[in-house]
């Protein structure tokens, strides 16, 4: 395969050439693929492209190169042929979208990773939210707009770690329940207080361990 490149200083590359991306290690790690497209006299690989995005500036900006074999946009700077950039890429028949828009409403906007992450922002008419979703659906969370809700799921554990205070507070109830053992440890004070009744209950005992215990009423 060779390196195009112009046949004269006058030649030019006006307009969008559609190519399938060859190579995404850039050399030089400024974050550039090169691209096979067709001209008159063959395939050709364009010189290593920049790659559009929505934010670039310095060690910052959205970061999402095209894979090997996706299908890209290529312009180039001027129609310079060693000015190459890639403005898009394209689904086909072989590379297929993941939503497929099929009821015709277009209310999904999806962002899809190779392995599966995934991010839906839906706008369906009073089933609006917004999900990410691991590969598999292992572990998820939810903003759901109609219940005024956010929803979390993990198929094994959630762990929560801050090096401050932690703060959960409820405008009605709050809820703690587990099918094995729940446990509330502190190194220094564990304090329980209520403005009402305070119930503990135990089907099995309950039991109170300490070498000072102090009741009063």
């Amino acid at each position: 395969m060779q390196l195009f490149r112009p046949e004269s200083l006058g030649q030019r590359l006006i307009g969008i050439q559609v190519g399938t991306v060859v190579d995404n290690k850039d050399p030089e790690g400024l974050y550039r693929v090169q691209v096979r497209f067709v001209r008159p006299s063959g395939d050709v690989q364009s010189a290593w492209a920049r790659v559009r995005t929505l934010m670039a500036g310095k060690e910052m900006g959205f970061a999402c190169l095209p894979e090997k074999e996706d299908e890209v946009l290529l312009r180039f700077v001027n129609g310079n042929p060693d000015l190459p950039v890639v403005v898009g890429g394209v689904h086909n028949g072989k590379s297929k979208p993941p939503f497929d828009n099929a009821d015709g409403n277009n209310d999904e906007r999806i962002f899809y990773s190779r392995s599966g992450h995934h991010l839906v922002a839906n706008d369906k008419n009073g089933g609006e939210h917004i999900t990410v979703e691991s590969k598999g659906g292992k572990t998820k969370v939810e903003l759901l707009s109609k219940d005024k809700a956010i929803k979390l799921t993990a198929s094994k554990d959630i762990v929560l770690k801050v090096g401050g205070t932690l703060k959960v507070e409820a405008g009605a109830d709050m809820e703690l329940k587990a099918s094995a053992s729940c446990k509330q440890m502190a190194s220094s004070k564990l304090e329980l207080k209520s403005d009402g009744k305070v119930d503990v209950k135990g089907s099995a005992g309950v039991s109170l361990k300490g070498p000072k215990l102090d009741f009063s009423a």
